[in-house]
């Protein structure tokens, strides 16, 4: 492997590590270089702002790949899942590890909200004058429709 291929993978795991200090770096370029620990620590101090790690990192950002290099569900789970089996662990903690454990793998039902109704009222009201007979009513009666159809409006 050349050393921009180095660069590159070195690169690629920056970004899915968690860990973004110098000891995230050491244990990058630990798993990259095996025994080397010099050329680990050398690399872990130099590489993270080397121009072609830099650029890697863009370029895996810009075409999307970053995000493949992001855990799937199940590794997301196993990790979860790992934290909750450690002992020092209190019980608030473990609670709280296996609530999300749990949303993580789909056993918790999230409720559906609650339909909401958008009710509009619109009362239409007729008011009814007294105009005294029936006669004289109705002949009023028809007035007032008469005029209410010509468009012409008016409090009487």
């Amino acid at each position: 492997m050349t050393e921009d291929e180095e660069k590159a993978a070195f690169a690629a795991l920056l970004i899915k590590s968690p860990d973004k200090g110098p000891d995230g770096a050491f244990k990058i370029a630990l798993g990259l270089f095996g025994s080397d620990t010099a050329k680990a620590l050398k690399v872990s101090y130099q590489w993270p702002t080397d121009p072609v790690v830099q650029a890697e990192i863009t370029r895996l950002k810009s075409t999307g790949e970053d995000l493949q290099l992001l855990p799937s569900k199940t590794e997301l789970a196993q990790d979860i899942w790992n934290k909750m089996q450690v002992v020092y662990v209190n019980a608030e903690d473990y609670v709280k590890l296996a609530k999300l454990y749990a949303e993580v793998m789909g056993m918790i039902q999230k409720q559906a909200p609650a339909p909401t109704a958008n009710i509009v009222v619109a009362n239409k009201v007729m008011v009814v004058k007294d105009y005294g007979t029936n006669d004289q009513w109705e002949a009023a009666a028809e007035r007032q429709q008469r005029a209410l159809t010509n468009g012409e409006f008016t409090n009487h």
